[in-house]
């Protein structure tokens, strides 16, 4: 019997895996030169396919607050945009390790509304979230500081927050 190492009915049977990741940071880097909503509507296939790949849940967070989440009502900035363009664009491979990491901080640039007038210790940007169980509005660092403080029990007890929520001028989002 002759062994075979990849399933006679897969798509990708020559495909390495850094092939599909550098497909995948291809993907993500047009998907940045789109509009809102066809941006926001390129990210489900790329978080879902990364997480296949590696065999993980780590993007069921972001998939969950595309999925529930109206487009008008993402705090998509500018700022943000331009952000998560620059962690996509600096032209290097990001690697197998890397990769993971830059399309989540992708994602929290995207999704989480975000002022570089508004940052926290060590000038790191503070992204606003919406604590469920008490609907405070807070806002957490980079490194992981909140104001106000409140504990987070799990990852389900907290989403983005929406535009509607947060005490900013309408026109600091895009459209």
């Amino acid at each position: 019997m002759i062994y075979t190492r990849c399933h006679p009915s897969s798509t990708a049977v020559n495909v390495h895996f850094s092939t599909h990741i550098s497909n995948l940071h291809t993907l993500l880097a047009a998907a940045l030169g789109r509009a809102k909503t066809d941006l926001l509507k390129s990210l489900p296939p790329i978080l879902s396919q990364t997480d296949r790949l590696y065999r993980t849940n780590r993007f069921d967070y972001w998939l969950r607050q595309l999925g529930e989440t109206p487009v008008a009502e993402i705090p998509l900035t500018t700022y943000g945009l331009e952000k998560a363009r620059s962690l996509v664009s600096d032209g290097t491979d990001p690697g197998r390790n890397r990769f993971p990491e830059i399309l989540d901080q992708v994602c929290c640039e995207l999704l989480t509304y975000s002022d570089p007038d508004d940052a926290g210790p060590c000038q790191s940007d503070y992204h606003y979230y919406i604590h469920i169980p008490t609907g405070t509005l807070y806002k957490e660092s980079d490194l992981g500081m909140r104001s106000p403080e409140i504990a987070i029990e799990h990852a389900a007890d907290v989403r983005i927050a929406l535009r509607s929520e947060l005490p900013i001028s309408a026109n600091r989002f895009m459209d």
